[in-house]
């Protein structure tokens, strides 16, 4: 019984002492996507887990709109986490798990005659905005090699961010006894409103990435 005990821990020592030997330390990247711009490090903790730290960020024009109103719009790109690997099989397949600190944003600008609950309003410029949850988790399923050696690979992910609904803001500008008019502040309440139901949809937003690393 000592013999087969003193086995099994010098096979667990010598596999442990092999992984430290493989392993090659940390690795760095930079990979592209739906996110936008990201910039990467990981490291591996063991044989089948990784632990990574991605910043993401980017801006590009989006165009929404309602029933009502068309708005010229950008979208602001900006996520930091960690995400958690796991490769079940042995292999470059992993799923993956984390945290995000979302500061994603929508922006949109309507301008000229806007006609509201079908009253046109000459010379009027709306102005929206949506904001998501600030955490947001993520999980998703990917590729990447959290343990081989020294050198380039490529990685892969593919998954959602759980953002929530947004929370949508619509500013009114222009004539000061228009946008007080008390008819005026109700029929704003209800394009918000029409807003909001408009992007309700995106409450997960999808992640797609590749890119490029170095281990070290």
């Amino acid at each position: 019984m000592l013999d087969r005990q003193c086995a099994r821990c010098a096979v667990g020592v010598l596999g442990a002492l092999a992984f430290v030997a493989h392993a090659q330390g940390p690795t760095a990247g930079l990979a592209v996507g739906s996110s936008g711009l990201s910039v990467e490090a990981g490291y591996p903790l063991s044989p089948d887990l990784g632990v990574r730290g991605i910043l993401s960020g980017w801006s590009f024009s989006r165009d929404f709109s309602d029933e009502q109103v068309e708005y010229a719009g950008d979208l602001d790109l900006s996520t930091t986490g960690a995400v958690l690997d796991w490769h079940p099989v042995g292999t470059g397949f992993r799923v993956t798990a984390g945290l995000f600190l979302n500061n994603n944003s929508l922006s949109g600008r309507a301008e000229g005659e806007i006609e509201l609950d079908g009253i046109p309003y000459p010379e009027l410029a709306l102005d929206a905005e949506a904001d998501w949850s600030r955490v947001a988790p993520y999980f998703g399923v990917g590729y990447g090699n959290s343990w081989g050696l020294r050198g380039w690979s490529f990685g892969a992910d593919l998954g959602l961010l759980v953002t929530g609904s947004p929370s949508v803001t619509v500013r009114a500008s222009g004539d000061e006894r228009i946008v007080e008019d008390e008819r005026f502040l109700e029929s704003l309440e209800r394009e918000r409103l029409a807003v909001e139901d408009e992007l309700s949809d995106l409450d997960l937003y999808p992640v797609v990435r590749v890119g490029a690393f170095y281990r070290f």
